[in-house]
């Protein structure tokens, strides 16, 4: 996980340094990876949840761009929804996701990948609807690498309601080791 750099900088300034859950998730997530060794194209990480009640890690699959069906010449956008959408169900994806990209590897002025540094950010999907397919498409043509998929959680029948309105909300919560002599 990748983060900013005047949090890198501030970091420095902390005492005892930053003990992230990410150090514990990694770990957890490099040990699934290599029992799936053998899938061909992807690899799930799966959710990871606190005392029940606490979503530390949403599902996600992580899958090679040419592992995903690329559009054909021959093909008109209609085909290639119902192609992507047998793909999806084979795959057994959940029907809405977010999808985020990684970058790609050699990036520069001439690179072919018109990358965005939007395109880490997670994008919603859902192969329900034909018109976010065209966003879909986009996003692929954008893609390095890698095509990170992740399960919507809450779904959408069970996201907080406030007011009218349902929302997601997500908390960014930071943990500090304390110097035993500070207690």
């Amino acid at each position: 996980m990748g983060h900013s750099q005047l949090f890198r900088l501030l970091l420095q300034f902390s005492p005892g340094g930053y003990s992230g859950i990410w150090t514990l998730l990694n770990a957890i997530n490099q040990r699934v990876i290599a029992v799936q060794s053998n899938s061909p194209g992807y690899y799930i990480r799966p959710r990871i949840i606190l005392e029940n009640n606490v979503v530390l890690q949403r599902k996600q699959w992580v899958f090679h761009i040419k592992s995903i069906p690329a559009r054909l010449q021959s093909e008109n956008q209609s085909e290639y929804f119902v192609r992507l959408y047998q793909w999806w169900s084979e795959n057994k994806l959940p029907d809405e996701v977010f999808i985020r990209l990684t970058p790609p590897n050699n990036i520069n002025n001439k690179s072919e990948i018109k990358w965005r540094i939007d395109d880490r950010k997670p994008q919603f999907f859902s192969i329900e609807n034909f018109m976010s397919f065209g966003m879909l498409q986009e996003i692929l043509e954008r893609a390095g690498e890698q095509v990170l998929i992740e399960e919507m959680l809450p779904d959408p029948d069970n996201l907080l309601k406030i007011g009218d309105h349902k929302r997601v909300l997500e908390y960014l919560i930071h943990s500090y080791r304390q110097d035993e002599s500070n207690r």
